[in-house]
Formats: C-alpha cells, structure tokens, sequence
C-alpha cells in the first residue's frame, strides 16, 4: 500500500515539475520574442516623399509590374485595342503617333511573359531630389534627353545627394498621362532599339528608385523615374561606394 502510494506521490511532483518547467520555457521564449528587432518599415511605405497622388500612382504601378509580371502580362494584352495602325489613342482623348505600331507591343508582351517577380524598388530622398532636378531643368529649358543644361550626367545628380552603388538608371516620360498608361508605354518603349526604359524597370539589380513629375503649368507634365542598385543619402553613416557603370 505504501509502495503505491509512493508511486503516486512521485508521478505527481513529476507531473508539477514539467509543468512548471514548460510554463518557464514559455515565458523565456515570449520575452525573446519581444526583444527581437521589428522589421523596419520599408521605405516604399514612405510615400511622403513623393509631392502627389499621381507620383505615388507611378511608383504603385512599377511596382506592380515588377512583382506581379503575369498580371501585368493581362494590362498590356488589354492595351492592344488603344491601337488604331500605328496611332495610340489614349483615354484623355490624346493621340500618339508610334514607329512601330503594335508590334513593339506584341514584343513587350512576349518579354513580360517570360519574367519571374522581382522585389519591390524603394524610395530614396537623394534618387527624388535628383529626378526633381532634372525635370525642373528639363520644363525650364524646354530641352530633352538625360542631359542638363549645365551640363550634367545622372550620375552627377545624384552625387548631389549621396552615393549610389552597383548601377544607375533614369527614364523620362515626355507627356505623363495616368500611371499605367505611363508605365505601360516605357515597358513598350517604342522607337527605343535598346528597349533601355523597359529594362531598367525590370533591372533585378535596381533596388531603389526616385521620382518626380513636373511642376503644373502650360505644357504636359513630365516625369523623371531614377533607379540605383543602391544608395545612401548624404550624412549616412555608412555610405555606398559606387561599383559599376550606368546602364
């Protein structure tokens, strides 16, 4: 009788001690959990720094193209019946005349289908101010191309700012209509033989991106688009060191 009642007694403190001991692991792993680092918030949620809705459009829309490829596959398929020849109607009542017609697009399409997703590109404060500046000069001097009127380079833009790293990247749209219809045409980037405005939207080695549409006024509006592998705005601790070309 003894004997069984030691036994019981024994499975009994047994059965406390684990459960005290799980009760113990459990707290010890719900304070780790709490002294994790938060993910940081990442800087495309910073849409602040971006002046409009129709910037923020924009930057959505590349995006989107970026990481969902076969969804936007369905955006340019739907694009054919804007075609008229080789003239594009556009749904602001506005007509372009394209080089190629819609088989710029049927490439563009062919392209797209073949991409896996790519991560999101994130704003940068230095690749805005940059795009900013060159936009500006562009409505100042009525001019066009990657080229300011004193004479710089993108890549001197930036250094305005900071320092990029790995490459960089820069597109012009000349009269910005809604977002997916600007986007829409720099993946088909008729008359380009290089096709340089849709690859650097689908560039894996971008990372990072800056905007800005110009100011309202008399003429169309324009929007720079600027891309970097990465970049580190001025007062950065730990700056990046350019490493390669431009594309």
């Amino acid at each position: 009788m003894k004997s069984a009642i030691t036994r019981i007694l024994f499975l009994l403190l047994a059965v406390a001690f684990f459960l005290q001991a799980a009760n113990a692991q459990t707290q010890l792993t719900a304070r780790s959990t709490s002294q994790l680092p938060k993910a940081s918030t990442p800087i495309a949620a910073k849409v602040e720094l971006l002046g409009s809705s129709q910037e923020r459009e924009i930057l959505a829309e590349i995006n989107l193209a970026r990481t969902n490829p076969t969804l936007y596959l369905r955006y340019l398929e739907d694009f054919k019946a804007s075609y008229r020849g080789k003239e594009i109607k556009y749904s602001d009542g506005s007509t372009l005349v394209t080089n190629e017609g819609v088989s710029a697009l049927e490439e563009a399409i062919n392209f797209v289908r073949l991409l896996k997703p790519l991560p999101p590109l994130e704003l940068r404060k230095g690749l805005v101010l940059g795009a900013k500046d060159h936009v500006n000069d562009l409505v100042k001097t009525g001019q066009s191309g990657h080229r300011g009127s004193d004479g710089s380079i993108l890549e001197d833009r930036l250094n305005r700012y900071g320092s990029w790293s790995v490459a960089v990247g820069e597109d012009i749209v000349y009269r910005s209509r809604k977002a997916r219809e600007d986007v829409i045409a720099l993946i088909i980037d008729d008359g380009v033989k290089s096709r340089g405005h849709r690859k650097n939207i689908f560039k894996s080695d971008f990372h990072v991106i800056g905007l800005a549409l110009s100011p309202t006024s008399k003429t169309p509006p324009m929007c720079v688009i600027t891309f970097a592998g990465g970049f580190a705005d001025k007062g950065n601790s730990n700056p990046l060191v350019p490493t390669a070309q431009k594309f």
